[in-house]
């Protein structure tokens, strides 16, 4: 089962062996003697009513909160000397970063690696193209996986629409994803982490800044849990 599912697929979606990059890898797929047929063990499995996006929209329509599209954070702000500037003049609130950490720091000490999705879309002039709505491919395929999301869905569909992932490095025009966990990149991730320190007002958040691979469960409760701690 190791060299099968664990050792491919890891291989395939790091481009890595399973023993280089260690727990926070091989901890995500469990393995359990139990009757359950899904994934997760969790006592309470759900979503958002109206799904994540929906979720999401709904924070961004506060009185408060100002959307800017299309603008680079590093044009408007900057961090010197244990303070935070936005346009040249001393910003004294709470800055919340979820990007690249190494991007916000000038990537004084290095650039980090990352992980990467290629993703292809297709409709298929049939009602169903799979037997459950995402199916893993450990070794027969180059891409690791396949989601049918008219399975997501409750209602019947005339034709579905599947997505495969490929996964490969991250280059710099690419979108990342995940951090790749080995020691190496935790030890340079703990100098930004030390760096960020500096400045008492700037809180990082999410996998780019923490450097980790958070689901979606968790990072909708650590942005709680930091907004209760934050001052304003």
């Amino acid at each position: 089962m190791y060299k099968n599912i664990y050792f491919k697929y890891t291989q395939k979606q790091w481009g890595l062996a399973p023993e280089v990059l260690g727990d926070p890898v091989l901890g995500r797929v469990p393995v359990t003697v139990s009757y359950e047929d899904g994934y997760f063990s969790d006592k309470y499995q759900v979503m958002p009513a109206d799904g994540f996006s929906a979720m999401v929209n709904n924070i961004l329509r506060h009185p408060r909160i100002k959307l800017k599209l299309k603008t680079d954070a590093k044009k408007v702000l900057s961090l010197s000397g244990g303070e935070i500037f936005y346009k040249g003049t001393a910003f004294r609130g709470a800055l919340v970063y979820t990007g690249r950490i190494e991007e916000l720091f000038d990537y004084k000490f290095g650039a980090l690696p990352y992980r990467t999705l290629k993703f292809r879309i297709r409709t298929k002039r049939r009602a169903s193209y799979q037997p459950a709505a995402v199916i893993n491919y450990t070794a027969a395929k180059p891409f690791t996986r396949v989601s049918e999301f008219t399975k997501f869905a409750c209602d019947p569909c005339e034709n579905t629409v599947i997505m495969r992932e490929y996964p490969k490095k991250c280059g710099t025009k690419d979108m990342p994803y995940y951090p790749v966990p080995t020691p190496e990149n935790f030890a340079l991730y703990g100098k930004y982490a030390a760096e960020a320190k500096n400045y008492k007002n700037l809180y990082l958040l999410g996998r780019l800044a923490c450097y980790e691979y958070i689901d979606m469960d968790e990072a909708v409760k650590r942005a709680l849990e930091l907004y209760g701690t934050m001052e304003f």
